[in-house]
């Protein structure tokens, strides 16, 4: 696979993390709150891991299918509701850069060979370019989040931002 740089694509693949459910469901309720306010498109609650890819195939989904049997789920810490001006990183829940969720992802980049780096894992409640004194008055809002999460398993997605889609390919359960 070609290894990317730096660039966002609008086309490409993603690897996510996902939750627990009912952490899941508690984290897309506080991102109804959000979107009832600033009506952003629809995805799910997730952490971005690796991205983008290219392509997926069947070494793909091998090299995914073998780092969750090997990969134990794990807590991870989140901190605080953040924002910034960027589209896809507009309104969020920050996470704690762990031991674990950094060789989870060096893992993803060295089999996957895509770029490591400028890493800021953070779960994402809003999409759109809305402005900040907006975002803060709704952050001032939502009620607290859990301290921690599990993440539980890996997602392969096809993302489609000119059209604002995310598609779930394929799912691989962490032991």
């Amino acid at each position: 696979m070609n290894k990317i740089k730096n660039i966002r694509l609008s086309k490409s693949f993603s690897v996510w993390g996902r939750f627990e459910d009912y952490e899941t469901n508690i984290i897309s309720n506080i991102k109804k709150i959000v979107n009832s306010k600033l009506k952003g498109p629809d995805f799910q609650i997730h952490v971005t891991l690796a991205g983008p890819l290219l392509k997926y195939d069947e070494t793909t989904n091998l090299a995914l299918k073998n780092l969750c049997s090997k990969t134990k789920n794990f807590k991870i810490n989140l901190q605080h509701y953040e924002l910034t001006e960027e589209k896809y990183k507009a309104l969020f829940i920050k996470i704690n850069k762990s031991k674990e969720l950094l060789n989870l992802r060096l893992n993803l980049v060295q089999k996957l060979k895509i770029d490591n780096s400028n890493y800021y894992p953070h779960i994402s409640l809003y999409y759109g370019l809305v402005k900040n004194t907006k975002k803060k008055k709704i952050i001032d809002l939502l009620p607290m989040f859990p301290k921690n999460v599990t993440l539980k398993k890996l997602c392969l997605v096809d993302v489609d931002e000119n059209n604002n889609k995310w598609k779930i390919l394929d799912t691989f359960h962490l032991m």
